[in-house]
């Protein structure tokens, strides 16, 4: 599933959206907006558009991954120091958002830890994997369903989410999936966006790409629930400036912890009433 257009929405949504709705309004057109319009004329090089994915740039071939590259997603997920720039800290010191640019892109790699002390890292897995329960907490999902399973740890999907406002378009993605579990502690999921001949571009929708992003959960050392590392790199494509978005995303990427953590307790009861024993990605019954 997607991650980054979670942010974007919920940016837009709230007090936030006051502040920038006519920079966003304008910039998520999904027509070119004359530059004399923008209220930072002049500041092109930091104010950029984040029209910067082409759909030819977007790879067209699909192969289950490796063991290699699972274990370097892991790697980088686990990197400290270095290019990381500390973005955010809860005062409790149990959220902690970084950021690092990206040497082939000008839109930022993000990177959240998170501890959650009340729920299972099987649970939270659970929750980022069922699509039929993403319906209940994702109240800006339209549609989300697989295109294409391509092995038992590996699939091609779908997921389309509407815009808040008016005039604004939707987003929708299409994405290899892959996923393992190691030891029964270690559970990681991550993306990259592919272009399917199932599931051209929609024109209700602005088609936008997933660069690098994944979720690796692990069950806390000292016994007490999970901690979970998020990484995201995401062009949503169309009219938004890299600037904004880069901001956006690390003031609210935290977020989403709230949006997890309530949907992964309320995740146990809910399942347990909506085949309760179905968990494809664990190989317990099929999609």
């Amino acid at each position: 599933w997607p991650s980054l257009l979670e942010f974007e929405l919920e940016f837009l949504t709230k007090s936030a959206r006051q502040f920038l709705l006519s920079v966003v309004v304008s910039s998520w057109l999904p027509f070119p907006q004359s530059r004399n319009f923008w209220p930072f004329v002049g500041r092109s090089d930091s104010f950029s558009c984040y029209n910067l994915t082409k759909m030819s740039q977007i790879p067209t071939t699909y192969a289950p991954a490796t063991q290699a590259e699972c274990d370097d997603f892991v790697a980088f997920a686990d990197s400290v120091g270095g290019a990381w720039r500390t973005a955010y800290e809860s005062s409790d010191g149990t959220v902690k958002v970084f950021d690092q640019k990206s040497e082939s892109s000008p839109i930022n790699i993000v990177k959240l830890i998170a501890i959650l002390s009340g729920i299972e890292a099987l649970t939270l897995y659970d929750v980022l994997h069922d699509p039929d329960y993403r319906k209940e907490w994702d109240d800006n999902m339209v549609e989300g369903y697989l295109i294409e399973q391509l092995d038992a740890n590996n699939d091609v999907g779908y997921y389309s989410a509407k815009a808040p406002v008016a005039l604004v378009s939707g987003r929708d993605f299409v994405n290899q999936r892959s996923w393992r579990v190691k030891d029964d502690r270690e559970y990681l999921i991550f993306n990259h966006s592919v272009v399917h001949p199932k599931k051209p571009e929609d024109k209700k929708f602005v088609r936008a790409n997933s660069i690098r992003s994944g979720y690796l959960v692990r069950v806390n050392p000292d016994g007490k629930g999970c901690i979970l590392t998020y990484i995201t790199q995401a062009d949503p494509r169309g009219w938004i400036p890299t600037s904004l978005m880069n901001a956006v995303t690390t003031k609210f990427a935290p977020k989403l912890i709230g949006r997890l953590e309530a949907a992964a307790k309320a995740y146990p009861e809910w399942k347990a009433a909506h085949n309760p024993g179905r968990f494809p990605w664990r190989g317990l019954g099929s999609y």
